[in-house]
């Protein structure tokens, strides 16, 4: 009889241990998925940081592109006029100088006949 009784709570204690080993490797587990959808979660969000960060520098650069393109146009277009201004100031002077030859041969022409 006590032997018997003895068996069976051996047993019952044997259950028991068991099935705290299962809830044990079923939290450890939980615990291994919980961690693994963590490391995922931050691996997707470091790429995504890292994606809008790429993004932010190709903005950047564009606009700086962009920007010295449209300088690049301000000074050609300013040399232009520099230029359109040098040609109209030594025309006039040329003419300037083409009336003052041709006066000065008229007060010539003049003497000449008097």
């Amino acid at each position: 009889e006590e032997s018997e009784q003895l068996a069976r709570v051996a047993e019952t204690e044997k259950r028991k241990q068991e099935m705290i080993r299962r809830e044990k490797a079923q939290e450890e587990r939980k615990q291994k998925e919980e961690d693994e959808r963590q490391r995922k979660r931050h691996e997707e969000e470091r790429r995504e940081k890292e994606r809008i960060r790429l993004q932010q520098k190709q903005r950047e650069e564009q606009k700086r592109e962009r920007e010295r393109l449209r300088e690049e146009s301000r000074s050609a277009e300013e040399r232009k006029k520099q230029a359109a201004a040098a040609a109209a100031a030594a025309e006039k002077k040329r003419l300037h100088l083409l009336a003052e030859r041709e006066k000065k041969e008229e007060e010539e022409k003049k003497k000449r006949k008097e």
